[in-house]
């Protein structure tokens, strides 16, 4: 258990100012991805958060496992800054977790390791995106997190996401093909929000 913890995250370009997140090995963050995609992402699901890791506690400090380009190991700070405007969300399976579910969770995870972005979401694990990655590592402990649902009941019809699409792929888009999306951790079955900094989202 990593327990309370304090971090200093930028807040654009004030003084950096102390933030307290609750964190647990094994928990899921999300924020409001400031990526290239995101915009797309944010017109498809309907949610602004677009991005999603899991904390554990690495060499002695806070980090997230999370699948960008490649799938890594970022800094909690760090990760935290590179949300917009620093928002945090914690979501955490209500069932606590046993040591042998975090070591199990890791370990699941970790085998993504240095894995290519899936910049198509495809759901094989040739590579990986963010809430596949997590879906996954949960699955593997009997309690996927997310909606898996066709591609095609999401929203693809904003200039935004065709544009990401032209860009990514010639071929035609499979719509059957099974997506999580990160918002979809936000309410799941099983699982709550413990700590939020976006009045938007709060904790329950």
């Amino acid at each position: 258990m990593i327990g309370v913890l304090t971090l200093l995250a930028l807040l654009g370009r004030a003084h950096a100012e102390p933030t307290e997140l609750p964190l647990q090995d094994g928990d899921i963050v999300l924020h409001k991805s400031r990526s290239a995609q995101s915009t797309a992402l944010r017109a498809a699901t309907g949610s602004p958060y677009t991005h999603v890791g899991l904390a554990f506690t690495r060499d002695g400090t806070v980090q997230i496992l999370e699948a960008v380009q490649p799938v890594r190991w970022t800094p909690l700070a760090d990760w935290v800054a590179r949300g917009h405007s620093a928002h945090v969300v914690v979501v955490r399976a209500e069932e606590p977790l046993t040591e042998h579910d975090v070591a199990t969770l890791r370990r699941s995870a970790e085998g993504h390791l240095g894995r290519d972005y899936d910049l198509l979401f495809r759901w094989d694990d040739a590579r990986i995106y963010c809430s596949e990655l997590v879906y996954k590592a949960y699955a593997a402990i009997g309690r996927p997190v997310g909606d898996l649902v066709p591609l095609g009941s999401f929203d693809l019809t904003s200039d935004a996401v065709q544009q990401l699409v032209r860009t990514r792929t010639r071929a035609s888009l499979d719509l059957s093909e099974p997506v999580v999306a990160p918002a979809s951790m936000l309410d799941h079955a099983g699982f709550r929000i413990v700590h939020s900094t976006d009045p938007s989202v709060p904790a329950h």
